[in-house]
């Protein structure tokens, strides 16, 4: 039955017809056209969209509905994509990491953190152009506390606005899902596109070629969050974000320099609310006070900040009141000496205040006294007195258990925790029970949150780690030398894999889960080798080269690095990979020197010396150390003879990959060894190491390769020079240095931006416009996605970047080239930039100039910009505009559902009725689209329910294929025919019946519908829910008289429908009804 070619027959066999779209197909009559054939052959390509080209068949006679197929799966593919975005972005729930914070530090006790509604310094942040807040303070003195309580203040501020909206993200040093400026950022963008969807038009560009992967990069993630937050419909943001002191420190360098050029003066201005961010840290590491410090900053001072001091007091108060209802006898002149006690040793820490009146809940009056004599004051004493206090028999495990805990590049699970610490279950007690023993050991330094272990507070893990050594041994046996409690641990866990767990090859795992046969497995197989890379040099001890991991084509190998690589990478992991990739990706220098050591000075005397070895990327080992960071292993495989000019399958070179990641140092090395610094990949659309680090931001770098005589006006491929990269960026000492270094302003290529003009307009960045005309760049040079700087920067809402360009001179209403004929006024009224709009059409913009779309208003309609609609409809534009790829205004906001559009259109006088260049009427596709308020509006206007035309016939029809029984219900109300015959279901019954909407077709039977009545492709509605298998609309059918023996339609006879579907059920009721009215 595939002859008659129905189109789209898969799954529910839904019939699909364009949206929005007008028939541009010039060669089909009729469905019967005897010059149409019956042989599915190809007839032709038609380019309906500028990224898409639609293939047509001919089949059957259906030569236009397959096309019309075909482009409206592209309209969906949109919302696929903006779907794949929103899950692809998500890392974790920002609200669901505070309600976890909350419910583990507690409530908030009344009265505490409201100093802050009142304090000089938040005061002139909240209400002042100042962007940016640092908020610091010591550990324990209720920074998140108060970061909590700053959320819920902001969300205040956000309800009492009009456009405003909060996020905020809480870091935590023990989840890596949690502690990367990359997971930051998305934390932050999933928020915002949670609460303003639109702003997802900022990732499309970015996410079509790259997918997934485009998250998994900084530079990427900075440059959306830089695109979103200036997008001026955004309004203002206010950010919370605590615990930047718990962040990667890699990542966290480039955040924090990131951040000050975008919060100062010089780097963000913005015509809008822009955003207003709150930091909240600890002081260390160095670099963050480096960065932040010349913004506004609050510290938590308990020596000179009344509101610290009235937190503590009340915190102490609370404690106090909690130990006089536990304890007998507790009178007032012991609560004035408790409280004394407290305040004074607490030195404005919370959590001592917490540990202490913890240790006190235990005790007698009588012992109370000397309790808090004895106590230690500050966080270091208390966590002494902790571990003094665990027995001399469980020291040992207890230490164990803590290096561990401190080390753990993630919060291990108990199961995982008792696995590493070698925990077997006794003849009295189950393995679970006993770890769970074994961590009361430690007291209250570490907490089981969820089935997962971590430490009570940072303040611990930086106290353990401390650097000074211990003069009491037992405080040294509890103290964790880093290097040598990593080398504990990646011992146990290249050990644990070796165990077996791979015996039956890769194991694919995510994210905590492991084989419950080998509960530790996740955690060795994917951490062991930063264990080994933070480890002490005896790591090399470890790697038994002849043993069965590292031997040439090694299967326990294999398994583990396609564990690895899927779990971290996706997909599949490059083979060939050797042992000394493995030592370089990861940057375990000892075992890339074993490697070395092992092969001896006549390996490297061979053409196949392992530093040159490519695995199936075509890397090298010099390549991926090169490409994370790994400096000392750099410089090792340099002095072993490594090629330096080497480059990947991708055509991309060791220099360039340097340089796209920052690494100077290592640029540094590579240039200093002979590194080709104008070198062209195999890939010619592959970028230059200066394009790469322009683009960047690397300024030292590009200082380096302008230093070493890189070709500064040399093209990256299709993405233009240098200062086209530096100009898109945003950076404008590296626009400065290249313009001095000789960078041609004007320089055109076939890019995404043809100039360096037309990306710093896109980007937003004003202060490198300013720049680049002061040096003479073509304000109207054509070429690129947006044809000229003046639609780049009026696509993006910079309403600054348009006033300075039309000021030197930029055509407003210039439609020559890309995109696709539209001036600057067609792609602000698209995107909603009212302001911009507004600018525009002051400035003498054409409001009903035509463009690909059609003219400003059909776009700003088809968008639901209100805004922009009045301010164009005031200004002149034509209210019936038709022409280009969109319906006319009415039919626009109508299908889209904008129903104060659609009102303002009809009070402007547009035609309810009108069909200009063969559309369906605005009730037409505000049925289809199930908008009852909007047809509802239509009819009383005066809209005729009955109109002929389009796709579905009827307005009727068409709600009755999309099962929106409100407005059927409206137009039966309005006399709207319900036995009408026409477009492709013949009748609104048959329509309702292929999509299976049960409650339409009982109410079209009792409005009077012919069960039995022919029409349309499947002849009667029986046939129609035939062949799309819906049961019981074929038992309401039957129930309701319809001929189970007619004939006509595609498939002639429902049964036949039946059957070609694979509905066995249907057809056989189909044979035992038509049997039992034969008798």
């Amino acid at each position: 039955m595939m002859g008659k070619g129905l189109p789209n027959r898969e799954g529910s066999g839904e019939v699909k017809e364009p949206t929005g779209q007008k028939n541009t197909w010039q060669g089909d009559n009729t469905f019967g056209d005897p010059k149409v054939g019956r042989d599915n052959t190809q007839i032709g390509n038609l380019h309906a969209d500028g990224n898409l080209w639609l293939q047509t068949y001919r089949v059957g006679g259906f030569a236009k509905e397959i096309l019309m197929v075909e482009a409206h799966e592209t309209i969906d593919g949109r919302e696929s994509i903006e779907e794949k975005i929103e899950t692809s972005l998500f890392l974790t729930d920002p609200a669901d990491d505070k309600e976890k914070l909350m419910s583990a530090k507690g409530k908030r006790v009344t009265g505490t953190c409201e100093w802050i509604r009142t304090n000089k310094t938040y005061l002139s942040w909240l209400n002042s152009p100042s962007r940016l807040l640092w908020l610091s303070g010591g550990p324990g003195m209720g920074k998140t506390m108060l970061s909590v309580f700053l959320t819920e203040e902001l969300a205040k501020v956000v309800e009492q606005s009009q456009d405003g909206i909060l996020v905020y993200y809480f870091c935590d040093n023990k989840d890596e899902k949690r502690n990367t400026a990359i997971a930051i950022l998305r934390g932050l963008l999933f928020q915002i596109l949670q609460k303003r969807r639109s702003l997802i038009k900022h990732f499309l560009e970015d996410f079509k070629p790259k997918g997934e992967s485009l998250f998994l990069s900084l530079e990427s993630l900075w440059r959306i969050f830089e695109a979103v937050v200036r997008d001026n419909d955004l309004g203002t943001i206010y950010c919370v974000l605590d615990g930047l002191d718990e962040c990667d420190e890699d990542s966290l360098e480039v955040l924090m320099k990131n951040f000050k050029v975008f919060f100062s003066m010089a780097g963000y201005k913005s015509s809008t609310g822009g955003v207003k961010l709150i930091a909240v840290s600890r002081e260390l590491p160095q670099r963050i006070a480096g960065e932040l410090s010349g913004f506004l900053q609050m510290k938590l001072d308990p020596g000179s900040d009344s509101g610290v001091i009235s937190d503590i007091q009340r915190f102490v108060s609370v404690k106090v009141d909690e130990l006089s209802m536990l304890i007998t006898g507790f009178n007032d002149k012991l609560r004035m000496h408790v409280e004394n006690a407290l305040l004074e040793g607490a030195q404005g820490t919370f959590l001592w205040v917490g540990f202490v009146a913890d240790e006190l809940r235990g005790k007698k009056c009588a012992e109370i006294i000397d309790t808090l004599n004895s106590l230690p004051k500050g966080l270091p004493g208390i966590y002494n007195r902790m571990l003094l206090q665990i027995r001399d028999s469980r020291r040992d495990t207890a230490a164990l258990i803590l290096r561990w805990i401190v080390m753990a590049i993630r919060p291990l699970t108990l199961m995982e925790l008792a696995a590493a610490v070698d925990v077997k279950p006794s003849v009295t007690a189950t393995r679970d029970q006993i770890i769970k023993d074994y961590i009361d050991f430690c007291g209250p330094l570490l907490k089981v949150t969820e089935s997962e272990v971590g430490l009570v507070h940072q303040s611990a893990k930086d106290y353990f780690l401390r650097k000074e050594p211990d003069n009491d041994p037992t405080l040294e046996r509890f103290r964790v030398k880093e290097g040598e409690a990593s080398f504990e641990i990646a011992r146990t866990c290249f050990d644990y894999i070796h165990n077996g767990a791979f015996s039956g090859g890769p194991v694919w795992l995510s994210g905590t889960s492991s084989p419950s046969e080998f509960p530790l497995l996740n955690y060795a197989a994917l951490h062991w080798p930063e264990h080994a890379r933070r480890s002490s040099n005896s790591i090399e001890s470890i790697f038994d080269l002849s043993g069965p991991f590292c031997q040439k084509k090694s299967l326990l190998f294999d398994a583990w690095w396609k564990t690895f690589w899927d779990a971290n990478e996706g997909g599949g992991a490059p083979s060939s990979f050797s042992l000394l990739h493995v030592a370089c990706y990861f940057g375990i220098l000892p075992l890339a020197c074993r490697l070395f050591a092992k092969g001896g000075g006549a390996v490297r005397l061979r053409l196949r010396n392992p530093a040159n070895k490519r695995d199936s990327e075509g890397h090298t080992p010099l390549w991926y150390a090169a490409e994370r960071g790994h400096d000392r292993a750099v410089e090792l495989l340099l002095k072993e003879g490594a090629d330096v000019n080497l480059h990947g399958r991708a055509g991309i070179t060791v220099l360039q990959r340097a340089s796209i990641r920052g690494h100077s140092r290592i640029v540094k090395l590579l240039l200093d060894s002979g590194a080709d610094i104008n070198l062209e990949g195999a890939n010619p659309f592959s970028e230059t190491p200066l394009w790469s680090a322009s683009r960047q931001g690397h300024e030292q770098i590009v200082e380096l390769l302008l230093g070493k005589g890189a070709n500064v006006n040399a093209l990256g491929g299709y993405q233009g020079t240098a200062l086209q990269g530096a100009s898109y960026g945003g950076h404008y000492r590296i626009a400065e240095l290249l313009l001095k270094s000789g960078a041609d302003v004007n320089a055109q290529v076939e890019s995404y931006f043809s100039t360096a003009l037309q990306g710093a307009s896109y980007g937003g960045n004003e202060q490198i416009v300013k720049l680049l005309l002061e040096k003479g760049a073509n304000t109207n040079a054509h070429g690129g996605y947006y044809g000229t700087a003046l639609r780049a920067a009026s696509s993006r809402g910079y309403d600054r970047i348009v006033e300075l360009l039309l000021e030197k001179g930029a055509n407003i209403n210039d439609q020559r080239g890309p995109p696709r004929g539209e001036t600057a006024l067609h792609l602000a009224s698209r995107n909603g930039h009212n302001q911009t709009v507004e600018l525009l059409v002051e400035r003498g913009a054409d409001v009903n100039a035509l463009g690909y779309y059609g003219t400003a208003l059909q776009e700003a309609s088809h968008s639901g910009h209100e805004q922009v609609v009045e301010l164009l409809v005031e200004k002149g534009a034509d209210v019936s505009a038709h022409g280009g790829k969109h319906s006319p205004p009415l039919q626009e906001a109508s299908s889209g559902g904008h129903y104060q559009i659609v009102k303002l259109l009809l009070e402007k006088g547009v035609d309810v009725n009108s069909r200009v260049g063969g559309n369906d009427t605005a009730l037409q596709v505000a049925s289809r689209s199930g908008h009852s308020q909007i047809v509802e509006l239509l009819l009383e206007k005066g809209a005729n329910a009955n109109t002929q035309g389009g796709f579905y016939g009827t307005a009727l029809q068409a709600a009755s294929y999309g099962g929106h029984i409100r407005t059927v219900e409206l137009l039966l109300e309005k006399g709207a025919d319900v036995n009408a015959k026409g477009g492709q279901f013949g009748l609104a019954l048959q329509a309702a019946s292929f999509g299976g909407h049960n409650g339409i077709v009982e109410l079209l039977l009792e409005k009077g519908a012919n069960v039995n009545a022919q029409g349309g492709r499947f002849g009667v509605a029986l046939e129609a829910a035939s062949h799309n298998g819906h049961y019981q609309t074929v038992e309401l059918l039957l129930e309701r008289g319809a001929d189970v023996s007619a004939q006509g339609g595609y498939y002639d006879t429902a049964l036949q429908a039946a059957l070609d579907g694979g509905h066995n059920r249907i057809a056989e009721l189909l044979r035992s009804t038509a049997h039992a009215r034969s008798q």
